[in-house]
C-alpha cells in the first residue's frame, strides 16, 4: 500500500500535519492507507486503548458523512454539473480517436516498412 501526503481538511481540523510524529499518518480522519490506530504497530490491547480508537472511529465518521452532505449540496445547487461532465466526456472521447488514429497511421507505417524489408 502507498503512503502519500494528507491534504485533506480534516487533518487540519484535529491538528494533525501530515509527516508528523507517530506514523505520519492522520489518526482521525484515515486519509492513509495505514492504520493509525497504533493498536498494531506498539502491541497494546488494553481496555483503556478502546475509549481513544471509538473517539477516532467516530471522529473518522463524522468526517465520512460531512463529506456525504457537502456533495449532496454540490449536486443539489450545481446546475452546470450535468453539462460540464458532458463537455469533459466529449472531450475525452474525442482526445481517445486522435491517440487511436495516430496509433493506427505509426502501425501502418511499420507494417509497410516490415513488408519492403522481408522482400529479397
Amino acid at each position: 500500500m502507498s503512503h502519500h501526503h494528507c491534504h485533506d481538511a480534516s487533518c487540519q481540523i484535529h491538528g494533525h500535519e501530515s509527516g508528523g510524529p507517530g506514523s505520519g499518518s492522520c489518526p482521525s480522519c484515515g486519509c492513509h492507507s495505514s492504520c493509525s490506530c497504533g493498536c498494531h504497530s506498539q502491541g497494546k490491547d488494553s481496555c483503556a486503548d478502546f475509549p481513544a480508537k471509538f473517539l477516532e472511529l467516530a471522529d473518522c465518521a463524522w468526517m465520512e458523512a460531512l463529506k456525504e452532505k457537502i456533495k449532496d449540496q454540490v449536486l443539489k445547487n450545481d446546475n452546470k454539473l450535468d453539462e460540464l461532465a458532458k463537455i469533459i466526456g466529449e472531450a475525452n472521447r474525442e482526445r481517445w480517436k486522435h491517440k487511436k488514429e495516430k496509433f493506427k497511421g505509426c502501425q501502418d507505417f511499420e507494417d509497410k516498412l516490415k513488408n519492403i524489408m522481408s522482400k529479397s
